[in-house]
Order: C-alpha cells, then structure tokens, then sequence
C-alpha cells in the first residue's frame, strides 16, 4: 500500500511540474513607445532649389532623424495658399506648423488665433507671443559683409542690392549693406531693387540690367532661385556679383566674388526640435553661422578686411544688430 501511495505522489509531482513547464509565461513588459512630434513646413518656392528652401528642407530632415520629429512639408506655397495650408496642417493635428520665410508672418497670426494649442514659427520672423515664435539668422551681418567687398572692389563706385519683397529681415540685410559699404570711406553710392518675386529669373535681370546701365558695377543679391537672373545680368554685362546663402559660382564663372552664408537649416531644425519656444523671437548665434565665402576673384588684400570685419564682429568689438 505504502508503495502504490508513494508511486501515485511521485506521478503527481511529475504531472505539476510538466504543467508548470508548459504554462505560458508571462508577457514582457514592453517600453513605452515615445510619441513622435510632428512638424510641417511651409516653403516659398521648391526644395530642389540649392538655396533657400532646400537648406530649409534639409533642417527638417535632420530634424527627424535627430528629434523624433514626423515631418511634412508643401513646397511653391504662394501668398494667398498660405492661410489655406496652415489651417490643413493644423487640422490634421501637427504640434508645430514652420513657415520658412518673414512672408509667412500675416498668415501664421491668423492661423494661430484660431489654433491656440499649436505652435506657429515664422523662420526670419520678428514677432514673438503667445503661441507665435520666430527665428532668424542675421542678414543683417550678411549684408554688412557684402556692402564692405561691393565697396572695395566698386571700380565706378556704385553698388546695388536686389531682392524680392520688403520683409524686414531683407530691409535690415539691406540697410546694413548700406551701412558696411559707408564703412569703407570711398563714398559709395548705393542703389536697392525689390522685384516682388523670389524665384523670378526674369524679373531678377530685368531689375540686375536696369541697375547695370545706371553705372551699378557690383551687385548683391538676397534671392532664392531669382539669383540666376542676376548672374546673368553680371556675366552679360561684364560687372562683378556678390550671392548669399549658396555658392553661385557655378552661375557666375565669370562675375562672382563670393556668399554671405549662414546655417539656413538650422532655422527649420531648431523649431522642428523643440528649441524654439511659444512666444520667442530667437536668433541664430551668428559668431558660428553668419560666414563670407570668398572667390579667388577677390585680391587678397581687399580679402582680408573683410576677414578682418568678419572677425570685429565675432568678437564683438563690432557690434551689428541681428
């Protein structure tokens, strides 16, 4: 008896250990997914355009493979589609809607009133409240830089600058070149050109050749795909150029002197990431992004006063205000 009593313990122990062996175990706790932030950009012209909006474009990506950002964007937005996109993108529910451009401004005031729970940032924008932000790099020491090179290298001592519309960061770029220019002490005279077109070659030599049988033997642009029209104008009439935010060398063989450039994709990067807060009205630190990228056309002693300006600034011993 002891023993049939002992064999029937010794199958039920085995049997609760072969059911313990095939219960399923418990699931693995898993790690909460962090939820992506999306952004979406709004773009003047296309993001193929080696300039503006292309460096914009490539914030954005960096953005998402950095930040955790899902980013959109639609490219060729004119003025009266802006309203009409942002209020899409809001509706979809995206947490941060970037016009990449001052022009962006009237429309990001409208659409943010509406959408108090998004954020709204204009890049080259000077308005800050609320749930409105804007960032901008400082054309304005882009367009000191350009008005000392125009200055010195001027041979009939006229100078011109051609942009598209007069937003403020272009009037203060513009303003400054007026103001690097005055530094150099020669008298230069000193003509600006609003076109009322980013991307308009036409019109950008129209305006270039017009400002060139005035006697203008440099000129400096603050275009986006509208420099060409500029370049042109340049080479075909013999006169020397000055670009920003790309090297239009390529355009240019000829006429080019060298960009003012500065890290555009950050301005697209740093909202997109979380770096720009509701209500500011941040800038871009231009001791690391606001450069001068000379030619050989450029002598190298007229070259390094401007490195020399370019290095005041940086140091602060000349101060310009972004």
């Amino acid at each position: 008896m002891k023993k049939r009593l002992w064999s029937v313990f010794a199958v039920a122990v085995v049997l609760s250990l072969f059911a313990a062996a095939c219960a399923p175990s418990a699931a693995p706790t898993k790690a909460p997914v962090e939820e992506k932030t999306k952004a979406a950009v709004l773009f003047p012209g296309v993001v193929t355009d080696d300039s503006w909006n292309e460096e914009g474009y490539l914030g954005l990506l960096q953005a998402e493979d950095e930040c955790n950002v899902e980013g959109a964007y639609t490219e060729n937005v004119s003025q009266d589609e802006q309203i009409e996109v942002m209020r899409t993108y809001a509706a979809e529910g995206y947490d941060i809607i970037i016009g990449h451009g001052g022009e962006f401004v009237d429309a990001a005031e409208t659409v943010a009133a509406e959408y108090p729970d998004i954020q709204f940032v204009i890049t080259n924008g000077y308005v800050g409240h609320d749930n409105v932000s804007s960032i901008r790099t400082s054309y304005a020491h882009m367009g000191y830089l350009a008005g000392v090179l125009a200055a010195e290298m001027s041979k009939t001592n006229k100078i011109a600058a051609v942009s598209a519309e007069p937003i403020k960061s272009m009037e203060t770029g513009i303003e400054q070149f007026r103001a690097g220019a005055a530094s150099v002490g020669k008298g230069t005279e000193v003509s600006a050109v609003y076109t009322g077109n980013w991307v308009d070659v036409s019109l950008a030599q129209e305006a270039s050749l017009a400002l060139i049988d005035d006697g203008v033997d440099v000129l400096f642009h603050l275009l986006d795909a509208a420099d060409a029209g500029l370049y042109n104008a340049a080479e075909d009439r013999g006169v020397m150029s000055i670009g920003s935010e790309r090297d239009g060398s390529h355009l240019a063989p000829t006429s080019y002197l060298g960009s003012t450039m500065s890290s555009t994709k950050m301005l697209v990067y740093m909202p997109a990431c979380g770096q720009v807060a509701p209500g500011d009205i941040a800038t871009e630190d231009v001791t690391n992004y606001v450069y001068f990228d000379m030619s050989d056309r450029v002598p190298q002693e007229i070259k390094q006063k401007v490195l020399d300006v370019q290095e005041k600034m940086k140091s602060g011993e000349l101060y310009v205000e972004p």
